[in-house]
């Protein structure tokens, strides 16, 4: 499924559960007219904690290895700058392509043009990158096979759009139809139904070209044959970075004789915790940045550890000290940086007037969900009473508070999308109904429960049975203090809920449509940085029988509401704004979604969106630029510049 539910602790859960160019000196240009000017070279010291690479395969679905991948180690037809969505971080731009693709007046025909002459790391530096190498990424990408752990999954989903691709995914094909490769520097790709954002999807790193194999040019996925699971060991780099020791392996050889690139060494779970891993990135002689304009790769080498030093984690006690720890040696300067170590509020607070900490939205919006089929939810009045009652700012202070749950801070919201993803154009809206402050305004809910059919003696309250035994479903651990503030809100429009618990894992089947659940509580992280990754997915009906993850139940047809055995015979629908909207392409896009998340929020309430996320981090003092990478939700590893040794 697009997109990843996340829930409140899934991390925590995680962590308890598992108890060519090297232009060295040469100046770059000034960030700001009074900055010093950036130079490349030094290391870059890297710790890996909370979310952390373990297999390092291009189908992980990963933030911690997307970074990686998308600064240092992998280019993609297309891809992003490292930069946050002020910057242009959330647009896409040219990478391997030589400019944005070709799209046919239908949608239905996608022709990227790719860059000539450029070729892989060694020991493939004699390879030209061509447009084959991308169809066996693709070809790749349909083997669903788990990477890793059951944590990180295979995401192929993303290209069952691609004619042909499911029929490879399922075995009923042995190459996907929906591939072209005219000359050696054009790939046409064709689609079952239009996508407009494909670009996103062709940006990710299961894309990135494969070279053939040396051994048998015929293997369907080239040098990756015969790597199904441990292909993040032996990868072909093609960015400005290589693995040490990469231009020492032998692909000549079986799969199986083949040895493990050194400078990759995974981290090892078991039940005492986690046991360091490292990465050890040096630069790719193949790489050339007159080709490259959007990653400026000023470390000569980046070192980074996976995992904490002593291990984790036996209780959250020692997962919030150990979070403590890490961040404490960033700034004492041991480590430069981190991927997934957001620092606890306290040191955040210690810090707030360093210049050394930098925070960024990041496309996550915690929400609850509302199922519109069910008494007193189906009347549009009790979800804005609803929304007015509720006191955001509260439940974002005790999120930021959660010392135990890295990457759970952020700012009150109005609307679906995080403001990242829309380009900021929504960050000061707010729908014409909600003129409550963000603490929440009681008087105004219960003048808004007036207007309902549930308030029958007019008090503001909601009155019957419907209002008495409305179901409640969170994940198990969901933070106990986060439900405060919303039974707070409830009780205070007259409605009594039911609280249950379900293992996170079962979550999404627990809150489907046949279980009659009037509210849910839950996270949404995006993959990419579109409203694609949301609407589609949560919004959207005809997902609704296949499983799709939209308890609100918006866009589910009469038919199906009299076979889950709901007694309204109708909900509001959103599926054909949304069918317009994947239609588009590029800004065109992302103006629909920014206008149907109005449309939404100002007439239906599908939702009670109350943040969208921020992650921070602490730099060493050697680091002299800095640059968060909106795409990956990460500091932008490529960006980063270190003070002249």
């Amino acid at each position: 499924m697009p997109g990843r539910l996340y829930l409140l602790a899934a991390l925590t859960s995680l962590v308890v559960a598992l108890t060519a160019c090297t232009g060295d000196g040469n100046p770059l240009p000034t960030p700001s007219p009074t900055g010093p000017p950036l130079v490349r070279g030094g290391t870059l010291r890297v710790v890996a904690w909370g979310f952390f690479p373990d297999t390092m395969d291009p189908k992980a679905w990963d933030l911690a290895t997307w970074e990686i991948d998308r600064c240092c180690l992998l280019r993609t037809l297309l891809s992003y700058n490292g930069h946050p969505t002020e910057l242009g971080g959330s647009q896409l731009d040219p990478d391997l392509a030589v400019a944005m693709p070709r799209v046919s007046a239908d949608g239905l025909s996608w022709t990227f043009k790719i860059k000539p002459a450029i070729h892989y790391a060694p020991p493939f530096q004699d390879i030209e990158i061509t447009a084959q190498d991308f169809v066996r990424a693709l070809q790749r990408a349909a083997d669903t096979n788990a990477i890793g752990s059951d944590f990180y999954k295979a995401y192929s989903f993303y290209f069952s759009v691609i004619a042909g691709f499911d029929d490879v995914v399922s075995g009923k094909a042995q190459t996907i139809s929906g591939l072209e490769t005219p000359d050696t520097h054009t790939l046409v790709v064709r689609l079952t139904r239009p996508a407009g954002d494909l670009g996103y999807r062709f940006a990710l790193p299961a894309t990135a070209p494969i070279p053939p194999s040396p051994s048998d040019p015929t293997a369907p996925v080239g040098a990756a044959q015969g790597h199904d699971l441990d292909w993040g060991r032996f990868l072909a780099a093609s960015g400005p970075y290589m693995y040490g020791g990469a231009g020492d392996q032998d692909f000549s050889a079986p799969p199986d004789q083949q040895t493990p690139v050194e400078g990759f060494t995974p981290p090892r779970f078991t039940r005492s915790g986690v046991h360091v891993g490292s990465i050890l990135l040096v630069r790719n002689p193949s790489w050339e940045s007159s080709t490259d304009e959007l990653r400026p790769a000023y470390p000569d080498r980046i070192e980074i550890q996976l995992g904490p030093r002593n291990g984790c984690c036996d209780d959250r006690d020692q997962f919030a000290s150990t979070l403590a720890q890490v961040n404490k040696d960033i700034a004492e300067g041991i480590w430069d940086v981190g991927l997934g170590v957001d620092p606890p509020p306290k040191l955040v607070e210690k810090f707030a007037s360093d210049p050394r900490l930098h925070t960024g939205q990041i496309g996550v919006v915690n929400y609850i969900a509302i199922n519109l089929a069910i008494p007193p939810f189906n009347d549009v009045h009790v979800r804005r009473a609803l929304s007015l009652a509720l006191d955001k700012q509260e439940l974002v202070r005790r999120s930021n508070d959660l010392v135990d749950v890295p990457s759970f801070a952020g700012v009150a919201t109005r609307h679906l999308i995080p403001d990242a993803l829309e380009e900021y154009r929504l960050e000061a809206w707010r729908p014409a109904w909600d003129t409550a402050p963000d603490e929440g305004d009681l008087g105004l809910a219960r003048e808004e429960m007036l207007l309902s059919n549930y308030d029958r003696d007019g008090d503001g309250l909601c009155d019957g049975s419907a209002c008495d035994h409305a179901v409640f479903v969170v994940d198990d651990p969901y933070p106990s203090v986060l439900l405060t503030p919303m039974r707070e809100a409830l009780r205070a429009i007259g409605i009594r809920f039911n609280l249950r618990r379900v293992p996170r894992d079962s979550f999404g089947a627990a809150t489907g449509p046949t279980k009659h659940i009037a509210l849910s509580a839950n996270r949404w992280f995006v993959d990419f940085p579109s409203g694609s990754n949301i609407f589609p997915e949560l919004f959207y009906g005809p997902n609704l029988s296949s499983g799709g993850q939209d308890p609100s139940l918006l866009g589910a047809t009469p038919e199906e509401l009299a076979a889950w055995g709901y007694r309204v015979d109708s909900v509001a629908s959103a599926d054909d704004a949304i069918d317009r909207c994947l239609e588009l392409i590029g800004q065109s896009q992302v103006e629909c979604w920014t206008k149907l998340d109005q449309t939404l929020m100002g007439t239906v309430v599908p939702w009670i969106p109350w943040m969208f996320q921020t992650a921070s981090r602490l730099v060493s003092p050697r680091v002299v630029n800095y640059s968060f990478d909106q795409f990956a939700s990460e500091p932008a590893l490529d960006q980063l510049a270190l003070e002249p040794s």
